[in-house]
């Protein structure tokens, strides 16, 4: 069985959806990645629990795989995959569990039941350059996120070197500092990515920010420090033990959330503080440890009792967002799992695809109860979906129902709304 995982925006956004990869792969599916950035195909080429990475989205043949899930970021599959056996993450599963967990829970609805699986990513040779005690830091980030960059990684990385630290300063040519602090160290800007990898992975430490480049430390297993401000570390923090997390103290009417008010200003991190933290690791420098995955199943194992929601159910459902997701999820977890035991069947996927139409309708009249402009766009996107399955009638009817309810009272923009 096929499936596809697509995975999009930045990287460490993908690189939070390779545990996924894994998991899938664990229970016996083949594993196939679309990556919405190119320059990151060449992490992942050659990992056994992926069997291809795909860059090109117009080229992908979606209706060749039986099922797909959309980790969080872009949702292209959901509109091209066989209505009912895609599944997409969203902010709300997001917040309500953290981004890795939240990316694994189809995994775990399809019965994957071990831990989170380590972040993949593949390592060049091992540099031969690198001295004992070596530090990577990494004091830059998304050039459009910049309010994440600490600004005491200059100080921190003069104290490790008067200590007889080897401090390697990486990154790209936009992490480059106005005052060119960074030239008292070992600067090795735009190194290619599994040469990164490669060379966190053969470092003492890593230290930086909520940035792509601590994914990569954490797939490495490297110990080390990082710095959260705007961002909030129970969400998106990489995925090892070993990276100890400071989140700058937060005051009233701050948030780390990302919807409207104030931000929490990450320099209110003060050096000692964070000095404090890298001595302490540096002191126990152990790499995040190896975790008990289950076997690899030789074929995945599908379900003839799978049983999907009837039109009835579907109705008696709340017109609230976590009901209809919930219900959403249930339909994919049905169809995939009786799709594995049938083999394929054609007239199955025709039942989930009526599942499926039923519970978009569903979930676009919560959008429409909701009554916001952002709520109202996915709320098309729903009933777009429940047309691919075949509901023309009463999605039409809906949508000028959602049209309706726009004129008559105004749908008003919101940016509190999380999806």
């Amino acid at each position: 069985m096929r499936c596809l995982v697509e995975a999009s925006w930045g990287m460490g956004d993908v690189l939070q959806a390779t545990p996924l990869c894994h998991a899938l792969w664990l229970l016996g599916f083949d594993v196939d990645l679309l990556v919405s950035l190119p320059w990151l195909a060449p992490l992942f080429d050659g990992l056994p629990p992926i069997r291809r990475v795909l860059t090109d989205r117009a080229a992908v043949d979606f209706g060749g795989y039986d099922f797909a899930v959309s980790a969080f970021g872009d949702r292209h599959a959901l509109a091209r995959v066989a209505p009912g056996l895609c599944r997409d993450v969203t902010f709300r599963d997001v917040f309500s569990g953290g981004l890795l967990e939240a990316n694994l829970r189809p995994a775990r609805d399809l019965g994957y039941d071990g831990p989170v699986p380590p972040s993949l990513a593949r390592a060049a040779a091992p540099p031969r350059d690198l001295r004992p005690r070596a530090v990577v830091v990494h004091a830059g980030c998304d050039p459009r996120a910049r309010g994440k960059r600490w600004s005491g990684w200059p100080e921190i990385c003069d104290r490790l070197a008067a200590a007889g630290h080897h401090v390697i300063v990486v990154g790209t040519e936009v992490d480059r500092s106005d005052t060119g602090w960074e030239r008292r160290h070992d600067c090795r800007f735009g190194l290619a990515l599994p040469e990164l990898v490669a060379l966190l992975a053969g470092a003492e430490l890593y230290l930086g920010n909520d940035s792509g480049v601590g994914h990569l430390a954490a797939a490495a297993g490297t110990p080390g420090v990082l710095a959260f401000g705007p961002t909030d570390p129970e969400i998106y923090a990489p995925n090892s033990a070993a990276l100890r997390r400071l989140a700058a103290p937060a005051h009233d009417g701050e948030t780390r959330a990302p919807v409207v008010g104030r931000r929490v200003p990450i320099d209110r991190l003060d050096v000692e503080t964070v000095w404090r933290e890298v001595e302490a690791v540096a002191r126990d420098r152990r790499r995040d440890p190896l975790r008990p995955l289950p076997a690899r199943r030789p074929a995945p194992r599908g379900d003839l009792e799978a049983r999907l929601p009837s039109p009835a159910e579907i109705r008696a459902v709340p017109p609230t967002l976590q009901a209809t997701d919930a219900l959403l999820a249930r339909v994919f977890t049905a169809g995939v799992l009786g799709l594995v035991a049938r083999g394929g069947d054609r007239r199955w996927r025709r039942e989930v695809a009526i599942a499926a139409g039923h519970a978009n309708l569903r979930a676009a009249e919560a959008r429409r109860v909701d009554r916001t402009w952002r709520s109202h766009r996915k709320a098309l996107r729903n009933l777009y979906l429940a047309w691919r399955a075949g509901l023309h009638v009463p999605s039409l009817a809906a949508g000028l129902a959602l049209v309706a309810t726009r004129r008559s009272r105004g749908a008003h923009w919101d940016d509190r709304t999380l999806d």
